[in-house]
């Protein structure tokens, strides 16, 4: 159990410290939809315990009582995950991340968008999320995914035409939460280590 919180802690901490790299040598915005970001989320709860699950079937063999346990344990779980993904994955709204831009520049590139693609702000209704990192994007009233995907080409040439300075907050909200889990990780991981 230990090198699973382990391995999900250090698999999350990587993940944000090639969002932060990315951001850092890019130089630009990086979108994200919900569905992605719940799906990575699906991942790092089943990648680490994958990993865990062989581990312990390796040491323990499949011939006795409790290997035969822990295949089927491994089963119900990789079944599980995936009726939960099935089943949230289409609940979820239709919307994007957009990491490293501002509340200001991105109402600024939101009316760009609308404007070019010929799209009224009264008649699409988006909401628009303030985040630490960036800023979120729905669509209220229609659940019409080209729409949102030609809002979201069009915001991103706005910022390649005017070369809007990025949020410099990203970077370091990125790293810091990086450091952060990993330290969570690590601490979790030798309380266990004491306990056992």
């Amino acid at each position: 159990m230990k090198f699973y919180f382990l391995l999900t802690f250090s698999f999350a901490s990587v993940i944000y410290i090639l969002i932060a790299l990315k951001f850092f040598l890019d130089k630009r915005l990086i979108f994200i939809s919900t569905k992605s970001i719940f799906s990575g989320q699906i991942v790092f709860i089943f990648f680490p315990a994958a990993i865990n699950i062989m581990v312990s079937m390796q040491t323990k063999g499949i011939s006795n009582i409790s290997g035969f346990i822990l295949v089927l344990t491994a089963i119900i779980f990789i079944f599980f995950v995936f009726f939960i993904w099935a089943k949230q994955i289409q609940k979820i709204e239709e919307a994007y991340r957009v990491i490293g831009a501002s509340n200001d520049s991105f109402r600024e590139a939101l009316h760009f968008s609308l404007n070019k693609n010929n799209l009224s702000l009264i008649n699409i209704k988006p909401q628009v999320t303030q985040l630490k990192d960036g800023v979120n994007i729905a669509l209220k009233e229609t659940n019409n995914q080209y729409i949102l995907l030609k809002i979201m080409e069009g915001i991103n040439d706005y910022y390649i035409e005017n070369n809007v300075k990025l949020n410099n907050m990203t970077l370091k909200f990125y790293i810091k939460k990086s450091i952060l889990i990993l330290v969570f990780g690590l601490l979790l991981f030798f309380i266990l280590s004491l306990i056992e």
